[in-house]
């Protein structure tokens, strides 16, 4: 394809489009909620919540066994009652739950996830996470960690997740197979969600910056294509 200014400027919108600032959304659960200590700019939400939980109990944040793990806060941990299961079943078995909302204009990209986990005897052997841009159909990675009620780090980074502009997503974080008991099973602490908000429509600046830049390429273009004088 023939080099223009036009496409060259194309090209540099394009790029201007889906530019977004890597960042991450950071829970370490020190004020005893889910709502996360680190946010991003353009987005919202975030708060961490859990699902498929056993008979009536509920989502606990305290220091029972604070974590210990490498870059760990060692505060508050979020703390759930794992359902029995056999094998991972996205309608039953126990998960970690948020949604991202992102402003006006933006859409989510999403590229990884670290945090630390513990798992008691019957707690899950395997963490996967789902997001609803498929319906949780599918997983966007999985890692095994051991039941030995010792704090492990997790990172599951070999996933690229993108939502429709002003579309939120929600991530769920299933654990499975695992037992039952009555007391806490499974924790987690420190997550760090590698996401950016991408903006649709360039800022006012970024047009500025383009109209000169379209300026520039045209001068030096027309020069280029000047006739040498005799």
């Amino acid at each position: 394809m023939k080099t223009t200014p036009r496409t060259i400027l194309s090209s540099a919108l394009f790029l201007t489009f889906i530019s977004g600032v890597r960042a991450q959304i950071v829970w370490s659960f020190t004020d005893g909620t889910g709502a996360p200590s680190t946010t991003v700019t353009h987005l919202s939400g975030g708060v961490l919540s859990a699902g498929n939980l056993v008979g009536t109990s509920s989502l606990a944040f305290n220091t029972t066994s604070a974590s210990t793990n490498s870059g760990a806060s060692g505060g508050n941990n979020a703390a759930v009652r794992t359902v029995a299961s056999a094998s991972l079943s996205t309608s039953s078995s126990t998960y970690f739950e948020f949604t991202v909302t992102p402003a006006a204009g933006y859409q989510i990209s999403a590229t990884g996830l670290t945090l630390g986990s513990r798992s008691a005897g019957t707690g899950p052997t395997t963490l996967s996470l789902f997001s609803s841009v498929d319906s949780f159909s599918s997983a966007l990675g999985s890692i095994v960690t051991s039941t030995n009620s010792t704090w492990t780090s997790v990172t599951l980074s070999s996933f690229s997740v993108a939502a429709a502009a002003n579309t939120p997503v929600t991530f769920r974080l299933y654990g499975a197979p695992s037992g039952t008991t009555t007391s806490a099973n499974w924790r987690v602490d420190d997550l760090s969600f590698s996401v950016s908000a991408i903006s649709a429509i360039p800022e006012p600046s970024t047009y500025a910056a383009l109209a000169g830049t379209a300026a520039l390429l045209g001068a030096v273009w027309h020069r280029r294509r000047r006739p040498p004088v005799a």
